[in-house]
């Protein structure tokens, strides 16, 4: 019977760990108090660089922390899977699941458990789909950590570049920081 009920849950779409949106002005304060003052990333000081991830997680998810989505890398194409077709049998090397908040990749970040991933912020991908963004916020910071540290010999510095080009998409580069969190309040 217990089977039977973990089936029906399943297969409605019902989950015990549903994820939430999150506002613009929460995600700002989230990210600035985990990416240090100091933090750089091209340049680009704290403040915009937060600017960027959070316009980023507003075109991306729309804020919604149980997006997923699909990616081909190679044409920087994202499209939302059908909702009730399940997986198919054999995964597609060359399309990436994006995953969460800011639609992170199995193919880099997480695991999904079907596709190959160096995993560099240790965890399952499922991970980045329930309520709690502090571990997707400690997942992106990672993400830039590894693009600041590495050089071009990382096996993966391609993957690694290619979700960094996805946060700088083209919609969130000319953003103003005080203009784009003008109805945040002031932080201190």
């Amino acid at each position: 019977m217990r089977a039977l009920v973990v089936f029906l849950l399943a297969a409605l779409g019902c989950s015990p760990a549903e994820g939430r949106d999150v506002t613009r002005c929460e995600l700002r304060d989230q990210l600035k108090a985990a990416i240090p003052d100091k933090a750089e990333y091209e340049g680009l000081s704290v403040d915009v660089l937060v600017a960027h991830i959070v316009c980023h997680a507003q075109f991306a998810s729309g804020f919604n922390t149980s997006a997923v989505n699909q990616l081909d890398p190679k044409s920087n194409t994202v499209r939302t899977p059908p909702p009730t077709t399940p997986k198919p049998p054999h995964v597609d090397a060359n399309i990436w699941t994006l995953y969460g908040l800011f639609q992170l990749s199995n193919h880099l970040v997480c695991s999904d458990g079907e596709s190959p991933s160096p995993n560099i912020c240790g965890m399952s991908c499922s991970q980045l789909l329930d309520e709690d963004t502090d571990d997707d916020i400690s997942c992106v910071s990672t993400l830039f950590l590894y693009a600041i540290a590495e050089d071009s010999g990382y096996e993966y510095q391609d993957d690694l570049m290619t979700m960094v080009r996805l946060i700088y998409q083209q919609e969130c580069r000319t953003i103003t920081v005080s203009e784009y969190f003008t109805d945040c309040p002031s932080d201190t």
